[in-house]
């Protein structure tokens, strides 16, 4: 029997993926199929969910179901379509060379770049003023330019802070699988939607696909979560205020990684380094999420998930790869 014979260049490329620990594509291209079938079963059983819903509502009246299918498709429309729609029509730009320090803008690119800004993005009565004169005299407009995009982003950051504190009380208030699956997804349309409107540009169609695919992943882990048996192997998880806890954390997590994962790329363009970035952003930013999130919680339900949080090993959970093991302060 003849033995297996590899060609050069799979032998390149096994060799490649010893010594630096990449995947080989394959592997990857595998993975993305093995998601993207989650995330279709997933979709399923949130569908079927929602029909099981309307025929309960239909064993007591027809008219139940007709309102029940007509108020869900019309949110469906309102705070997934529409907003998708609006993103999908901004402009995709390139802002590196005003960010890279090592680059120079030339006038004419600042000048364009400008006018994007005045005509698609949220301004301020003073940002506008301030940025219009220094369009029509030509002074000082590079400066003016770097200032404003620094302030976008810190307004992203807050979005983004938002929006995950909105994902963890959604989803750890709810008790419901596919409720939170929708939850989850609606947050990071619209949160998506406003920090694409800071600047009032978008991702390149490609990067909005991995930035909602990376949600629909999440959203269908998190719906199937509350299905799990922990039994006495992790009792707090086992209860329900424990999967509660979890859920919203998870949803918080999700949207952070989102978040960040789409201002980085409105940011700095695309590149895979991006996602590393974003996770370990979302990894640092949970615990503010969640401690600031009870404070917004009725004082009774937050008593019950504060039994359950000095269970998380916070310092564990938010520590980079190559760190020592110190807790942040935020």
């Amino acid at each position: 029997m003849m033995p297996d014979i590899q060609t050069r260049d799979e032998l390149t490329m096994s060799t490649e993926s010893e010594n630096t620990g990449v995947k080989p594509k394959g592997l990857l291209s595998n993975f993305a199929r093995l998601a993207a079938v989650v995330v279709f079963l997933g979709l399923l059983a949130v569908v079927a969910s929602i029909v099981d819903i309307g025929n309960n509502l239909a064993s007591i009246h027809a008219v139940f179901a007709w309102l029940f299918y007509l108020g869900l498709g019309a949110g469906v429309f309102w705070f997934g379509i529409r907003p998708l729609m609006a993103i999908i029509r901004r402009q995709t730009q390139d802002w590196t060379p005003l960010l890279n320090p090592d680059r120079k803008p030339d006038a004419e690119w600042l000048q364009k770049k400008s006018g994007i800004l005045l005509k698609n993005a949220v301004l301020s009565d003073e940002e506008r003023r301030k940025l219009e004169y220094h369009v029509t005299f030509r002074k000082d407009l590079e400066t003016c330019l770097r200032e404003l995009i620094n302030r976008k982003a810190d307004a992203m950051d807050d979005i983004i802070m938002t929006k995950a504190r909105m994902a963890f009380l959604a989803v750890a208030v709810s008790q419901n699988g596919p409720m939170d699956a929708l939850l989850i997804l609606s947050i990071n349309i619209a949160m998506v939607k406003k920090v694409v409107d800071e600047l009032g540009i978008r991702p390149s169609i490609t990067d909005l696909g991995r930035i909602y695919f990376l949600v629909a992943i999440g959203a269908v882990v998190i719906d199937q979560f509350e299905d799990l048996e922990f039994g006495e192997a992790i009792p707090a998880m086992g209860s329900m205020v424990g999967k509660s806890v979890v859920q919203g954390m998870g949803a918080a997590l999700l949207t952070l990684r989102a978040g960040y994962l789409a201002k980085a790329y409105l940011m700095k363009g695309t590149d895979e380094s991006h996602r590393g970035e974003a996770r370990k952003w979302a990894r640092l930013k949970l615990r503010n999420v969640v401690m600031t999130g009870m404070g917004e919680l009725p004082r009774g339900i937050a008593r019950k998930f504060e039994s359950f949080i000095p269970n998380i090993d916070f310092a564990r959970l938010m520590r980079m790869p190559g760190t020592p093991p110190t807790t942040p302060n935020s």
